[in-house]
């Protein structure tokens, strides 16, 4: 049964991942060579990774700071009985994010609000904050609620339960949402680029190493390369985290 996954996942992840490290480790001319590596560490596009860095960064906390407070109150039952609050955040996703971003832009035409940086970042959050509140969410509905129940019995009140238990508990679910907003964001350029975004972004000079006028496959598989080594980077990082994090909340929660 798992066949045709496998074929599936051989055809269209496995060999495309195989034909950028190829062009990423040669040159024009076909023959092996570092040059493609040596044109992405320029202080120009190091400068620009830099300033995408930071957008995604930013992105990825005022996602976590709107997400937080509505999965927390999506998991407490009485507010979500039947479960259709969780879908109403669900559904843009099933827009495409295009249409999402026009719509947008609409609001901010509305208002009057001129396009930028900050219109960028907010249409940026707005277009990741699902990705994030699902997997905080789900954490949250799985913390054992004896462990809360627990921690009200010895006397703590709620907020202390919350930096204690609830909140540390939640740390897998907050780092996977985080991966699944950052690394999009960071390289992402086509929303950026319809809210006005001023700025040149490392996802889209990759796009125009591959569709644009500058069009050097070498180099623009050497960049996808290093953006893949940012995201399994961040991958181990967030697993290292979560498992000690999870340790610590599990024996935190048997102190109580």
């Amino acid at each position: 049964m798992a066949l045709p996954y496998a074929v599936l996942l051989v055809v269209f992840v496995v060999v495309p991942l195989f034909i950028v490290l190829c062009y990423a480790f040669t040159a024009s001319d076909g023959g092996f060579s570092f040059d493609g590596f040596t044109s992405v560490f320029t202080r120009n596009r190091m400068a620009i990774l830099w300033e995408s860095l930071k957008f995604s960064f930013f992105t990825t906390v005022i996602c976590f700071a709107v997400a937080y407070p509505i999965a927390f109150i999506l998991s407490n039952k009485k507010f979500n009985r039947s479960g259709v609050l969780i879908l109403l955040f669900v559904l843009p996703m099933w827009i495409n994010f295009l249409l999402r971003m026009l719509a947008v832009k609409t609001v901010f035409d509305f208002f009057g609000v001129g396009l930028g940086y900050i219109p960028a970042l907010v249409g940026s959050a707005y277009d990741f904050l699902p990705f994030m509140i699902l997997p905080i969410y789900t954490t949250l509905c799985n913390i054992d609620k004896s462990l809360t129940e627990a921690s009200a019995d010895l006397g703590a009140g709620s907020v202390r339960t919350f930096f204690r238990v609830t909140l540390p508990l939640s740390v897998p679910g907050v780092l996977s949402g985080s991966i699944m907003v950052f690394m999009p964001s960071l390289s992402s350029f086509a929303v950026p680029q319809l809210l006005g975004l001023n700025l040149r972004l490392f996802g889209e000079m990759i796009d125009n190493q591959f569709i644009g006028s500058a069009q050097n496959y070498n180099i623009g598989s050497a960049m996808s390369f290093v953006m893949l080594a940012l995201v399994g980077l961040s991958m181990f990082i967030a697993n290292r985290v979560s498992k000690k994090q999870g340790g610590i909340a599990e024996a935190k929660g048997g102190l109580w």
